[in-house]
């Protein structure tokens, strides 16, 4: 059984989670300088799950929290390591972070057809409260987000 350890994002593993990222979302990935740019915001948190197997980036997070909110900005599990619970780890300890800072309501945006993230943000709590029409590129055009928003006992 591999195991996975979370800790911060460095600039080393920079070129590995944009590497990662271009083949889960060829349209619209992130680039080194968007993790960067990230990494650098105060009020940003870059976190990856490392694979002790592989010592190999498994996935990684993007959040931000200012005051009482908290917004998930970009999540990814590489393809090797999807269907293991990796992205339900990430995510809790998204939530411990909210819990630990009074986070009182998180937002999200996400791919209106991903229905495996849809129903893993539902199972952690969001609700969908919106859609930002034509938000996202498509090998054809554009598809819309939904937004989604979890408020906390906080």
């Amino acid at each position: 059984m591999t195991s996975y350890r979370i800790t911060l994002m460095t600039e080393a593993l920079l070129p590995e989670t944009e590497a990662i990222d271009k083949v889960l979302f060829p349209q619209d990935f992130w680039t080194e300088k968007s993790f960067l740019s990230s990494m650098k915001e105060h009020h940003a948190y870059c976190i990856v799950s490392k694979s002790d197997s592989k010592e190999s980036v498994a996935g990684y997070v993007v959040f931000s929290s200012v005051f009482d909110e908290g917004e998930l900005l970009h999540i990814g599990v590489s393809k090797e390591f999807q269907k293991k619970g990796l992205a339900g780890r990430m995510l809790s300890f998204m939530n411990e972070f909210g819990n630990t800072n009074k986070i009182k309501k998180w937002f999200l945006e996400v791919r209106r057809s991903n229905d495996p993230a849809v129903a893993l943000y539902k199972k952690f709590g969001f609700k969908a409260v919106g859609t930002r029409k034509n938000y996202y590129k498509t090998p054809t055009g554009r598809e819309d987000a939904l937004i989604m928003v979890k408020e906390t006992a906080c």
